[in-house]
């Protein structure tokens, strides 16, 4: 049973809530968009009536209303998470070019090394250079794919919700902190080799070191955006299940 309050009590408490519901409520009856249009203008007849007599089932109107707010923005906010997918994957299929090139040019390395006796320090720096590239430019599509190792005991035993916070937190509080201190150390570790000319060490190594020192802090902001991306979809799955959770309740009352 729903507790009731006193009128004395709903004076103090319930009638701010149910304001704060009726401004939301004039706003949402204000959109063009009929699934929150039709459903704020039954929750602003509830409020104006006083239909909703206790705090729990005003706060639970509320939440409804939010709900269907949320999957609106929401269906903004997984366009950009398609963007950014698209993105990564465009980005990545140039890294995977440098595959190519690093298997062509490990090769002709070997087989001038092994049979003609020639050793070149470019070649050999060119391999490291190509393997940066493709790394960092896969990076973030790698993420978005879900193909990084996981070891995972307990979060594949759980339910789609709980993935998705666990993803969602995991993202908050781990990676993007990781990707801000990482991306800012290797954006000044990337300017300051490029203010100062970097070259290779030897005589005869590729100039520019500068410029593959700047694929470390691309790859960090790409890894960055994909985790962007997997925040809206794990928030996306979370209010989903929320709003399904809902309809299944309000079905059954």
């Amino acid at each position: 049973m729903p507790l009731t309050f006193r009128p004395v009590l709903r004076s103090t408490r319930l009638v701010p809530l149910r304001l704060r519901l009726h401004r939301f409520c004039e706003w949402g009856c204000s959109q063009k968009c009929s699934p929150i249009g039709d459903y704020c203008k039954i929750a602003k007849t509830s409020v104006i009536n006083e239909s909703c007599t206790d705090r729990q089932e005003c706060i639970r109107l509320w939440f409804r209303s939010l709900v269907v707010l949320g999957r609106r923005t929401m269906s903004t906010l997984m366009a950009l998470s398609r963007a950014i997918d698209t993105l990564l994957e465009r980005l990545g299929r140039i890294g995977s070019l440098a595959l190519l090139g690093l298997i062509g040019v490990v090769i002709f390395d070997v087989v001038t090394r092994r049979f003609m006796n020639i050793g070149s320090t470019q070649l050999q720096e060119g391999e490291w250079h190509l393997h940066t590239v493709l790394i960092m430019l896969y990076l973030g599509l790698a993420y978005v794919k879900n193909v990084h190792v996981r070891i995972d005991l307990v979060r594949e035993r759980l339910s789609e919700r709980k993935q998705a916070w666990i993803e969602l937190l995991g993202c908050l509080l781990l990676l993007m902190p990781f990707c801000i201190v990482v991306g800012y150390h290797a954006t000044h570790f990337a300017w300051t080799s490029y203010i100062r000319h970097e070259v290779s060490q030897s005589v005869d190594g590729l100039p520019y070191r500068f410029a593959i020192k700047a694929m470390l802090p691309l790859g960090i902001y790409l890894l960055a955006l994909a985790g962007i991306s997997r925040i809206i979809v794990s928030l996306n799955t979370i209010l989903s299940s929320a709003g399904s959770d809902t309809t299944a309740n309000a079905g059954a009352r």
